[in-house]
Formats: C-alpha cells, sequence, structure tokens
C-alpha cells in the first residue's frame, strides 16, 4: 500500500525541516512529529508488544552522519544488489525506542 501524502500530513505539524540527504523511519502508531529539525538519519520504533503506546511528539534538533548510498563490487553481491548498483550504508542514526507513551526531545 506505501505511504501517501495525506498520511504524512497527518503526522508532521509545525516548523519541520528534513533536509534532502536525510532518513526518516517510523515503525509504530501514533507518533507525531512537531517541529523537528533532521539532518542526518533518526529512526523512531516501538518496543516489542508496545503497539498502542502513544509518543504523542518528536521534536527537536537531530544531526548525524546519516545513511550513505554506497556503490557496489558486481562480482561480490548479489543479483537484486547489481540491479540496484547501490546499497545502503548505515553511517549514523539516532534510534528511539519507546514502549510507553511519552514525548521526545533531541538535542544533537
Amino acid at each position: 500500500m506505501g505511504t501517501h501524502f495525506v498520511d504524512v500530513k497527518e503526522k508532521v505539524h509545525g516548523n519541520c525541516s528534513i533536509s534532502q540527504r536525510s532518513t526518516l523511519v517510523i515503525k509504530g502508531h501514533n507518533v507525531a512529529i512537531d517541529d523537528l529539525t533532521l539532518d542526518g538519519a533518526l529512526i523512531i520504533s516501538s518496543a516489542e508488544g508496545a503497539d498502542d503506546a502513544k509518543v504523542r511528539t518528536v521534536r527537536g534538533k537531530v544531526q548525524n552522519k546519516g545513511f550513505i548510498l554506497e556503490k557496489v563490487d558486481k562480482s561480490n553481491t548479489s543479483e537484486i544488489t547489481r540491479i540496484r548498483r547501490f546499497r545502503i550504508k548505515d553511517v549514523e542514526k539516532k534510534e528511539a525506542i519507546y514502549s510507553k507513551p511519552e514525548n521526545f526531545h533531541f538535542e544533537s
């Protein structure tokens, strides 16, 4: 099914800025992004068994090296990776795991 613009619009509020090189991953329900500046990679996920926990807001500033697209050696990779001609390399990320209703405020 995928993510639609209307889904993003319901979750993102305030003065948010996500740089072109950034990656934002949300695993779970009831997450609201409010006044977040992201330059890098941020992963927000629910702990096992905490699917109904509500994160009210995620705000602040996250800055790190993030993920990069890395060229692959065609002789030493799977067929799918050879077709893509790159892999995603996790250089640096900020990760937050929630198990109960809470707010996250990041300062990088």
